[in-house]
């Protein structure tokens, strides 16, 4: 999972660009890359289709090896509220 998160980070631009692109702070990505959670894979998988749809998630996994789970939705949630931001209900 590691060689995956990485190679993830490295194609959304890099761990600077990722901690940008999502508010977090480098060393949050930096702990993306050295400690993957299923969580965490999650996460950079909302960031790659919301910022960067171009990068091919299923090739990076496929090239390493490591399956997929269909995340049930992609959305953007505001914090603390469980209304996406469209205003619909989950």
């Amino acid at each position: 999972m590691n060689c995956f998160a990485s190679s993830l980070i490295d194609a959304l631009g890099g761990t600077t660009v990722v901690a940008e692109m999502s508010e977090m702070s480098k060393s949050t990505v930096h702990r993306m890359r050295s400690q993957p959670t299923v969580s965490r894979i999650n996460h950079l998988r909302r960031v790659a289709h919301m910022e960067r749809p171009s990068v091919d998630v299923a090739a990076i996994a496929v090239e390493h090896g490591f399956k997929l789970a269909p995340i049930a939705s992609i959305e953007v949630r505001a914090p603390g509220n469980d209304a996406d931001l469209t205003g619909a209900a989950s």
